[in-house]
């Protein structure tokens, strides 16, 4: 049997919902636990109302408010060999049940996962927009993560969503304290230890998102963050003695969770951020900056937006401390400067970097202290190059979308022997402008590549241009090669590819967007990360 187990508080208007999408599954022999939080909105009425057709609920009084101690208390009454949690506002496809039962039986498993839909809703109720609210990981069933503790970062840390073996909450002797975010105070460690994972590719579970009212919608809430901050590392200390990796982990999981609330803050203030969310903003800083100090400190980085989503994802940095151009080629950023055209460009970021590519002040701005680093990769070195005023632009996307008199300038190919002698020029002026303001070792080359793949982890197929697409990696790997050459001692890192290593069909030059791909980029990451620590 199932113990189902829903926390409630003042969701009248939402909880025959939940109760219709779990009385309509598939699967039939489960319990409904519901502990609820001395509700005053009727709520508690509705649930009689469901209680007199259906004898399998049984409603309990919370004694002490908190979201994750109406799931602890829920533990004590179930009867059931399995549990999975769902919360008021949120609901299933009729199919959860069935599903995740037969995965975590088939496999073994000690928890099974599924996919997630985010709802946000407008005022009137219709539905905004639906967004995937999961992170990729690797296998569809995962040993034990004590081996591979990078994993963990892969891994949607929500308590719902998932069906657990009872027995893992006692054999863990996982309590959830009250505080903001207290799925990731423990799930973390409880994802760690287990032995086994089990996971459905579909979206069965959908969350409620941004409902007002709601306890994550609160600046009070989140300011109780510190104590799951705490917990985190209460948990792992012991496991993270001797063992780098692991503190490297505990580390971006400490980052992640912090980052999360300092966004849920804003969001919460919106335009209007008062003192009380600054101050909190800045004590969930302070925490990190004695624990981590290195978050503060610069990342320059000169290439692709992967290469910035591998180097955020490496720091986990508070601040815009990532001083960052894309969207232009060596080629263009080692030329003279060009005029600068009206691009109208809507987009702020879109319309400095296209400005920069003109501008050619974005070099200068690299000045790095003792302890930052400078990151590059060539993935942008995949577009064209323009001619003007004899100088060079690069001719991206934004130069495409840009509304402004594009005569007199010239295309250079850039699969042409052309604008590989213009790339080695620029290239040899970048590395010795490098070294004038740095020390090498603090140089790291990532060897990014486009990706040939498309779809999703169902299947992927070839991009239609998937021959340009090798041309140009062929390309790249000279481009590297060069530098590495050029530049004896800089830090190298080759990512692997693997499973995740794809892109959507409307990304054609084979990049891949984050939300797609972030089990790929956290593994560049953990890689770089390594670097940093044997340096």
């Amino acid at each position: 049997m199932i113990s189902i187990i829903v926390p409630t508080y003042n969701v009248n208007n939402y909880i025959d919902r939940c109760l219709y999408s779990i009385f309509n599954q598939t699967y039939s022999d489960f319990e409904v636990i519901i502990i609820d939080g001395n509700s005053t909105d009727g709520t508690v009425d509705t649930i009689d109302e469901w209680i007199k057709k259906d004898s399998r609920i049984r409603l309990y009084y919370q004694k002490t408010r908190g979201l994750g101690q109406a799931r602890d208390e829920g533990i004590k009454y179930t009867k059931g060999e399995y549990i999975t949690f769902i919360d008021s506002d949120d609901w299933w496809d009729i199919t959860y049940l069935e599903k995740m039962y037969a995965v975590i039986k088939d496999f073994d498993a000690d928890i099974c996962m599924c996919d997630r839909l985010n709802y946000h809703f407008g005022p009137d109720g219709k539905v905004l927009r639906k967004c995937p609210m999961t992170k990729p990981i690797m296998q569809d069933v995962s040993e034990s993560y004590d081996e591979n503790p990078e994993l963990l970062l892969m891994l949607e840390v929500s308590v719902n969503g998932k069906l657990f073996k009872k027995a893992v909450f006692s054999d863990y002797a996982i309590k959830t304290p009250s505080c903001a975010a207290e799925d990731r105070a423990v799930m973390h460690y409880l994802l760690y230890r287990v032995k086994k994972i089990a996971r459905v590719r579909e979206p069965l579970y959908f969350y409620h998102a941004q409902r007002g009212g709601s306890l994550v919608n609160t600046i009070k809430a989140w300011s109780t963050l510190d104590i799951c901050l705490e917990t985190i590392n209460a948990y792992f200390e012991k496991k993270c003695k001797d063992n780098f990796i692991l503190e490297s982990i505990l580390r971006m999981i400490s980052i992640e969770t912090a980052l999360a609330g300092v966004d849920s803050i804003k969001q919460v203030a919106k335009e209007n951020i008062d003192t009380e969310a600054i101050n909190l903003i800045e004590n969930i800083k302070e925490l990190h900056r004695e624990r981590f100090p290195d978050l503060f400190e610069k990342q320059y980085i000169i290439g692709s937006y992967n290469l910035r989503r591998e180097v955020w994802l490496a720091y986990h940095s508070f601040d815009e401390i990532r001083v960052h151009q894309q969207f232009s080629s060596i080629i263009s950023l080692m030329s003279n400067p060009i005029d600068i055209p009206k691009n109208g460009l809507e987009d702020k970021n879109r319309a400095k970097w296209f400005e920069n590519d003109f501008s050619k002040e974005y070099i200068d701005t690299i000045r790095p202290n003792k302890k930052d680093y400078i990151y590059i990769d060539f993935l942008e070195e995949r577009f064209d190059i323009g001619t003007k005023d004899n100088s060079y632009f690069t001719w991206s996307q934004l130069y495409e979308e840009a509304d402004f008199d594009k005569s007199n300038t010239l295309r250079i190919d850039r699969l042409s022997e052309k604008a590989d002698e213009l790339f080695k020029e620029a290239c040899t002026k970048l590395i010795h402008h490098l070294l004038s303001v740095t020390d090498v070792k603090h140089i790291i080359l990532v060897r990014n590549h486009l990706c040939t793949k498309m779809g999703k982890y169902s299947g992927t197929a070839l991009f239609f241009n998937h021959d340009w697409i090798n041309a140009i990696n062929k390309k790249l790997d000279n481009y590297y090669d060069f530098f590495i050459v050029n530049c004896p001692g800089v830090i190298v890192i080759e990512p692997k590819e693997n499973e995740s290593f794809f892109a959507y069909e409307d990304f054609p030059f084979g990049c891949a967007p984050y939300h797609v791909n972030d089990a790929f980029y956290h593994n560049v990451a953990f890689e770089i990360r390594n670097e940093i620590i044997k340096a």
